[in-house]
């Protein structure tokens, strides 16, 4: 496959999406899991019988592994030796002040507005399908939202260029056509933590969308570090 399908690295091109029902596009991300090695597989066993500090709390690790897999804690996991990576939507106003973010976390997950929403938290990559996807309903957005940025970050142990077959995509609900594929694994200085996929914004009323494609480090002061690409 190619590295990319639709506007190349530095490109932008409107955004055809069908303009029925709510204009909706589909954001994915998908990578395959890891195959653990029999070392791995038992230095996960042995800890589990560790205790851990988990907040204030003192818990067995093996019941902090259990909510930690429902809840994704802020910053990277630099210990998780498993594939996670972490599909986030930035909305920004026209004077370039965020407004929204959505993100796996469950507090995160839908906007107020119910127009932009996510998956859910997908912690290994395991399979067949997109392992998290974001959806946003361009045609009732509130009137405050004029871009997004879309951004993903590993948060395990690895870096991308460790990560097995990472790709992005936007697609069009209506008619299932990918308007931008990005083959992450492909891409050169992969060897990063973070990754801003693409700029979606709005033009008049025309939607367009700039392929971005560029690693940087994980959790940037994004209100600051995403200004370069407007």
């Amino acid at each position: 496959m190619a590295t990319t399908i639709g506007p190349q690295k530095g490109e932008t091109a409107v955004l055809e999406v069908t303009k029925e029902v709510q204009h909706r596009i589909l954001i994915t991300l998908s990578w395959n899991p890891k195959a653990l090695s029999d070392e791995e597989i038992k230095q996960i066993r042995i800890s589990g019988i560790k205790d851990v500090l988990f907040g204030d709390i003192l818990l067995a690790k093996a019941n902090a592994e259990r909510i930690e897999d429902k809840l994704d804690l802020p910053g990277r996991d630099k210990d998780d030796i498993k594939f996670d990576l972490d599909l986030s939507c930035l909305a920004f106003n026209q004077a370039g002040e965020l407004q929204v973010i959505v993100d796996p976390s469950a507090w995160n997950a839908v906007d107020e507005s119910g127009k932009i929403y996510h998956s859910g938290d997908d912690m290994t990559g395991e399979g067949h399908f997109d392992d998290e996807q974001i959806h946003i309903e361009l045609k009732s957005l509130p009137e405050n939202i004029h871009e997004f940025f879309i951004i993903v970050q590993s948060d395990c142990s690895a870096s991308f260029d460790e990560i097995v077959n990472p790709h992005t995509k936007i697609i069009d609900s209506m008619s299932n056509k990918e308007l931008l594929h990005v083959n992450i694994e492909k891409l050169e200085d992969n060897n990063h933590y973070g990754f801003v996929f693409c700029r979606i914004f709005k033009d008049g009323k025309e939607w367009n969308v700039q392929n971005i494609s560029e690693f940087c480090d994980f959790e940037e002061d994004w209100e600051v570090f995403l200004k370069k690409y407007r």
